[in-house]
């Protein structure tokens, strides 16, 4: 049964990140493969010994509590039910914590992280393609196509600082060049040096600040996790602050005056969340609030209905104090609970900073409210903390779990 299962994930996986809207009978394809993979979990925990953490069970039912505790709330204040269940879906990935917990014992954890990877390198693949066409051969016809075709989830732009790709699930790119690091820490191979080349140009096609500053801080703050030394974390912690001036003066001008107004529409949105706060501070609006966009600065959705990009002062102002109270729970539970721990192995650094990359894209992008990678690292780090498997060596260990 796992067998199946493992296979199930492993699909989802590629789903996940490079077609996370193709649906099937309007069901999304990635939600189908997680149902079942999730249904066949439950038979086999029904039908086998499967060794599931308490600990991990206890913060899905509070999670669940807690996003319906929001639901009941945001129905309270006239909120639509089809809205607020868009927020609700994505908590449901938490019930593959156990699945991954039970895998993790049964295959090498690098399994799942090494198709991360694949998928996010053929993701970058993708925009690298788009640019040979779009920028190098100035193929304008085939941006209309791309751009108008939903299933493509991609978008293609010529400002003034050059051609500027963007993908709906561009928050991997970061988290693809840390897995690529990871291994090239672990086994230095020609194809994850290759790797890291491909997924550091895509990235700089997206000419998105926020994932520039993911990826340059992922990879510091990783190195930083993996030195013990007091003075060579001072010394990376300088690294990081010299990267990140030397990006700030060598960033062409026209690509600054580029980005001067998305800044100036991410403000407003910020300012118009807090003024919405300021008028309900402890519950918000609700959550599956309508944002209008007639009154969100930079709207750009086709539709009247849009989300705020800024996330968290969304959070606020959707959700309230108590909202804040709720998601930092859901989003930092598991983080905090790292930090506290002792033994640390390099598996579980690689998670948790791959969960913060996904914080910080939070601050200016909509990356959060996607189960798939809003909680996903959170899913692979609670499995491998939650795991007997405490070896530094994590990759190395193989324990096979009783098949009855």
């Amino acid at each position: 049964m796992l067998y199946l299962i493992d296979k199930l994930i492993i699909v989802f996986l590629y789903v996940n990140i490079l077609a996370p809207k193709v649906t099937i009978a309007f069901f999304p394809f990635g939600k189908l493969l997680i149902g079942l993979a999730l249904f066949l979990y439950l038979l086999y925990a029904m039908t086998h010994s499967a060794d599931i953490s308490t600990k991990s069970i206890s913060y899905i039912f509070i999670s669940i509590t807690f996003i319906s505790i929001l639901s009941l709330i945001g129905i309270f204040k006239g909120n639509q039910i089809s809205n607020i269940i868009n927020y609700i879906t994505p908590i449901f990935i938490l019930f593959t914590i156990p699945v991954f917990y039970s895998l993790f014992r049964l295959y090498n954890i690098e399994r799942y992280i090494s198709h991360v990877l694949n998928a996010v390198v053929i993701l970058a693949l993708y925009i690298c393609i788009i640019f040979i066409f779009c920028g190098i051969l100035n193929m304008r016809e085939l941006v209309s196509i791309i751009n108008e075709n939903l299933y493509f989830m991609s978008a293609v732009s010529y400002p003034p600082s050059g051609i500027r790709i963007s993908v709906v699930t561009g928050g991997f790119l970061p988290i693809g060049l840390l897995i690529a690091y990871y291994f090239i820490i672990k086994k230095p191979a020609f194809r994850y040096y290759l790797f890291f080349a491909i997924i550091s140009f895509a990235l700089y096609l997206s000419q998105t600040l926020i994932l520039w500053f993911c990826g340059v801080f992922v990879l510091l703050f990783f190195t930083f996790f993996r030195i013990r030394k007091i003075s060579s974390k001072m010394i990376a912690m300088i690294a990081l602050l010299i990267i990140i001036g030397l990006l700030a003066i060598t960033t062409p001008q026209d690509f600054i005056a580029y980005k001067e107004e998305s800044f100036i529409q991410k403000g407003k949105q910020i300012v118009l969340a807090l003024d919405m706060f300021g008028n309900k501070p402890f519950l918000g609006e609700g959550l599956g609030y309508v944002y209008r966009s007639s009154i969100v600065p930079g709207a750009v959705s086709r539709e009247e209905n849009v989300v705020l990009e800024v996330s968290y002062a969304m959070i606020l102002s959707s959700t309230g104090l108590i909202g804040v109270l709720f998601y930092s729970f859901i989003y930092l539970y598991y983080p905090f609970k790292f930090l506290l721990k002792k033994s640390k192995n390099l598996i579980m650094k690689l998670f948790f900073v791959s969960h913060l990359a996904v914080l910080i894209a939070g601050i200016s992008n909509p990356y959060i409210w996607s189960g798939g990678m809003g909680l996903l690292f959170i899913c692979f780090l609670s499995a491998s903390m939650e795991s007997p498997m405490q070896s530094s060596d994590i990759h190395k260990v193989a324990l096979v779990a009783p098949l009855k």
